[in-house]
């Protein structure tokens, strides 16, 4: 089981590697103050959806 598990995850990362690569870079290149993130949220917030996942935003009052 963990062998296909390990085969799935390699595989997943590969076909997405060079997307995280830009999102990595993309906040690299927009630094930002803790707790003010708001350029890096969103980008991820929006990969996140983009593969499915229900993403709440604003929690506890914070944007981030």
């Amino acid at each position: 089981m963990w062998k296909e598990v390990k085969e799935f995850l390699i595989d997943y990362i590969d076909r997405n590697k060079d997307e995280y690569w830009k999102i990595s870079q993309d906040i690299w290149n927009h630094p930002e103050l803790g707790m003010e993130e708001t350029f890096a949220s969103g980008l991820l917030v929006e990969l996140l959806e983009k593969h499915g996942f229900q993403v709440e935003t604003g929690v506890a009052g914070m944007p981030t």
